[in-house]
């Protein structure tokens, strides 16, 4: 599998395959406005993080548009878990909280939950917080040390695997925050049983079936764009990614 990274984004979006499965198989009457509503969360981060993750147009989304609308998804699902966790809050804690939100905004990328992981810690929630967090920073650091190196780079690697752990670890806050506002406030872990056991089948899968991911180090990567793919096959069907490589139109770019 380290040679096939162009398929680690969509194994990991089969953990949140099964947890949006999950979560629609068991709406109840009893608790039908919540599940609704995490179902319809579930289902929009599915579908945005494998489009993203896949790089081809979603019936009548381009590539683009999924990206865009992906990272629109992100600050959205931020203010999920700021207004989720704010319910479990004392009135001294949300004050405290926004005072920390406003100090956070003047961070170079505002990540205003990062409160939220301050106030709460230590429990599983702020720890899945911080490592949210954390990976977004490491998916930025490595989308600008990417650029100047092949693609066949293992930055490229580096990036992608951030960007499969940030899938992972943001499908386990919306579980938990799922399991905690739906009755009985109980932790499922049955479904997360399921997740690991559809994500070893996936990577299994993958092993045997799927080829290598076609690199070249000819292809150098000049700017992010919106982000560039790890699979040279997708990138020459992006016209984004393709303004963002050079070398492309080389016969001899596959090596």
């Amino acid at each position: 599998m380290f040679n096939k990274h162009a398929v680690w984004c969509q194994c990991a979006s089969v953990v949140l395959m099964t947890m949006t499965l999950a979560s629609i198989f068991s709406i109840q009457s009893l608790t039908v406005t919540q599940d609704i509503f995490w179902s319809l969360v579930l289902i929009i981060t599915t579908v945005l993080r494998f489009g993203v993750a896949e790089h081809r147009p979603i019936f009548i989304l381009s590539v683009d548009k999924i990206v865009r609308m992906a990272k629109i998804w992100s600050i959205v699902i931020d203010s999920v878990i700021i207004a989720s966790v704010l319910t479990t809050f004392t009135l001294w804690n949300i004050v405290l909280s926004f005072a920390c939100i406003f100090g956070c905004s003047f961070l170079p990328h505002g990540q205003y939950s990062i409160a939220l992981t301050l106030l709460r810690w230590p429990d599983s929630l702020s720890t899945l917080i911080l490592l949210r967090i954390v990976s977004k920073y490491y998916i930025h650091h490595q989308m600008i040390n990417y650029v100047g190196t092949s693609v066949a780079d293992l930055s490229m690697k580096k990036l992608t695997f951030g960007r499969a752990a940030f899938i992972l670890i943001e499908g386990a806050i919306l579980w938990h925050l799922r399991c905690y506002h739906r009755f009985p406030h109980v932790y499922r872990y049955r479904a997360v049983f399921l997740c690991f056991i559809n994500f070893i089948i996936a990577i299994c899968w993958c092993q045997k079936y799927v080829s290598d991911t076609k690199v070249s180090h000819r292809a150098t990567i000049q700017k992010n764009g919106h982000g560039v793919t790890p699979s040279l096959n997708a990138i020459k069907t992006c016209r984004f990614c393709k303004s963002s490589v050079t070398s492309l139109d080389i016969e001899d770019t596959f090596d």
